[in-house]
């Protein structure tokens, strides 16, 4: 294999790599304003978040959504900061008893808190 084509497959696996280490592409597409103004699926989604009853969607949604919480959402393309950021502001401004609940579940000693507050200012 000539030196450029070796280089060219090293380049080719690293953007693999690195494509793994972002959530899936379809989580980009996801329309999060409509669903946030029907209250049926922001109510379903909170009981999934809260009480473990999901469908094979809101689990997948569930498990990226306290990911990213959790690690200030590293594995998250810039299309799905923006989204988890227009959810959080949602939950924490229209519904902040549900926000107090899922802080308290997913991170009860507040572990994560400053760092997902200097998340949701970044995209100031």
């Amino acid at each position: 294999m000539s030196a450029p084509a070796a280089v060219l497959v090293l380049v080719l696996m690293a953007l693999c790599a690195c494509a793994q280490n972002t959530y899936p592409e379809e989580y980009d597409k996801l329309d999060v304003k409509s669903l946030l103004q029907d209250q049926q699926k922001v109510d379903r989604f909170v009981t999934c978040l809260l009480q473990e009853e999901c469908s094979e969607l809101g689990g997948k949604l569930k498990d990226v959504l306290v990911d990213a919480l959790n690690t200030k959402c590293t594995k998250c393309t810039e299309i799905q900061k923006g989204k988890i950021r227009m959810a959080a502001k949602y939950f924490i401004e229209q519904k902040p008893e549900v926000w107090e609940q899922i802080t308290q579940k997913y991170d009860p000693k507040g572990e994560h808190a400053e760092g997902f507050l200097k998340f949701m200012q970044e995209g100031n």
